[in-house]
């Protein structure tokens, strides 16, 4: 599908024929504190099997509050003045979207100068033809309070050696935010045990299995938690967060062998499986937001989680007289059923296939590595009814830096050499 625009008799690229009618100033103010203790203990043992032990304990108390004033113009204010564009012109753009462009597509438009539009502008807001005004509807607050503890034992069995343990993690989460004008606040708390048991077996000096079994988890993002809405009122749409967002678990398990071929190289072979319990995903829906129905962008925990599996084989290689290599390759498979309505989706952010390789030198003085890197289609939220998907996508870089002296190093990075578009 395509959405086309048609700009009637205006032409972007003419500066005389866009006008200057309104101006909107947004200041954003976000504080973050954060204070945290933690004591940890570690000591060596002899008691048969086990060799050591770790433990330790964590107070984390963690704020971040968003405040946000518009500005928006009065053109009753007599310093208010109507400009055109051509006032403050600043030429065109560089032409824009590259092979990503469609007939009939914007890839160019008229530009401001943005010294001259201060020079112009910037006297009518300081004589008071801006109104600032303090915007409820972004504010949010949002408090965690986290108590942990953890124990790890080490212990080591003829060629068998490894760890068990488990970390005891409680949240208290409250998030604050201005529904309907008046100040609320949602409040939750949970707890978790995560157990934890890692083994190596030592084939021979130069080939180690391992596996682990763990479950894990993972809190949503503040921005997911905040209870905030920010409107547009230009589409009759709106983004927010969801304070009754929950935490995703994993029960994960990997094995692998791993082998030392030669000095500084590695061939090595892994097989991983994870099931999580949720994962979230953002959705638009119509919600009706001091009585108007507006389209709401937010995030959503999956009924039900994903399964997922693959697989992992790395090398590693010094090719002599400096130059080496490094590659990999990772298969993942997901299994996602359908979310609430019915609708199957793929896990977003997954790719079922990527690799990345590396060609390098380096010595006393320099360093050269040149990088590819590839994934295959991935999926994101949803929009507009639809998931969202990045086709494959493949990309050359490079760096080097030669250290010219003991004090001075010279850099340089090239991204996307062959200036690949991501569609």
């Amino acid at each position: 599908n395509t959405i086309e625009i048609e700009y009637l008799d205006i032409d972007p690229k003419d500066h005389s024929a866009l006008t200057l009618l309104s101006a909107r100033d947004w200041i954003r103010k976000m504080e973050d504190e954060e204070n945290y203790a933690q004591l940890d203990f570690e000591k060596e043992l002899d008691w048969g099997i086990i060799t050591g032990i770790k433990t330790g304990i964590k107070f984390r108390d963690e704020t971040i509050t968003n405040n946000r004033t518009v500005g928006s113009t009065n053109s009753s204010h007599p310093a208010w003045k109507v400009i055109t564009m051509d006032q403050v012109s600043g030429g065109l753009t560089p032409r824009l979207h590259g092979e990503a462009a469609t007939s009939g597509s914007l890839t160019q438009y008229a530009w401001i100068d943005g010294d001259k539009a201060k020079q112009v502008i910037d006297p009518m807001f300081a004589a008071g033809a801006m109104t600032y005004t303090y915007d409820k509807k972004a504010f949010y607050e949002i408090n965690e309070e986290i108590s942990a503890a953890y124990v790890k034992a080490d212990f080591e069995i003829a060629q068998f050696h490894g760890n068990v343990g488990v970390r005891a993690v409680e949240p208290d989460q409250t998030s604050k935010a201005y529904i309907d004008g008046e100040l609320g606040s949602v409040t939750r708390s949970y707890d978790d045990f995560l157990p934890s048991f890692n083994l190596i077996y030592d084939v021979a000096d130069d080939v180690k299995v391992r596996a682990a079994i763990s479950k894990v988890m993972a809190r949503p993002t503040f921005q997911d938690l905040s209870a905030n809405i920010t409107i547009n009122a230009t589409t009759s749409s709106a983004s927010a967060g969801n304070p009754d967002i929950k935490p995703f678990y994993a029960d994960q398990f990997e094995a692998g062998v791993e082998w030392y071929f030669e000095e500084g190289a590695i061939l090595s072979g892994t097989f991983f499986s994870k099931s999580l319990d949720t994962f979230v995903f953002t959705r638009t829906t119509t919600e009706t937001i001091d009585g108007d129905q507006l389209s709401v962008t937010r995030p959503h925990n999956a009924s039900d989680g994903a399964d997922i599996s693959g697989f992992e084989v790395q090398l590693q290689k010094e090719l002599g007289a400096g130059f080496g290599m490094v590659a990999n390759y990772t298969f993942t498979d997901a299994t996602v059923p359908a979310v609430e309505g019915g609708q199957k989706l793929k896990l977003p952010g997954n790719s079922e296939d990527q690799a990345n390789a590396s060609v390098y030198y380096a010595n006393d003085a320099v360093s050269i590595r040149l990088s590819y890197n590839f994934r295959s289609e991935a999926y994101g939220n949803l929009t507009s009814g639809s998931q969202l998907v990045t086709s494959d996508y493949d990309q050359w870089d490079a760096t080097a830096d030669w250290a010219v002296n003991d004090q001075i190093t010279l850099f340089l990075t090239a991204v996307n050499l062959t200036n690949e578009v991501i569609y």
